[in-house]
């Protein structure tokens, strides 16, 4: 292809009014007259499918995100809750939550120095 059809192409995707240049090349290179037929007719069929939506659709569809976003960021405890209270209770305390994360990175030093020592030490 050469730079000038890229050159085209790219105007014809992003709108670009074509100079007089630019249209006798269309005219000519059949490559460039495909591009501009195909985002012609994908631009028709897009504005033909496109619908009138109300606001009241918009405030439905949102209000069902809010939702599924709040039930997301809550996890659901309740099943942990009914059978092991005290669990629960100790679990979902915060300074559980850093001691889970602390046990986790502690873990994770101890084997990364434990591969760097196989590694360089041999057996």
């Amino acid at each position: 292809m050469k730079k000038i059809c890229k050159k085209i192409q790219k105007d014809i995707i992003t709108g670009t009014k074509p100079d007089i240049r630019a249209k006798d090349h269309i005219g000519s290179c059949k490559a460039c007259h495909n591009t501009i037929d195909e985002y012609n007719t994908i631009t028709k069929i897009v504005a033909d499918s496109l619908l009138d939506v109300s606001n009241e659709f918009a405030d439905k569809v949102m209000s069902v995100i809010n939702t599924e976003n709040k039930t997301l960021l809550e996890p659901d405890n309740r099943w942990v809750s009914s059978y092991f209270p005290a669990l629960s209770k100790i679990v979902s305390h915060p300074s559980m939550t850093y001691a889970g994360v602390g046990a986790g990175l502690l873990i994770t030093i101890t084997n990364i120095i434990r591969f760097v020592l196989f590694i360089f030490i041999p057996a």
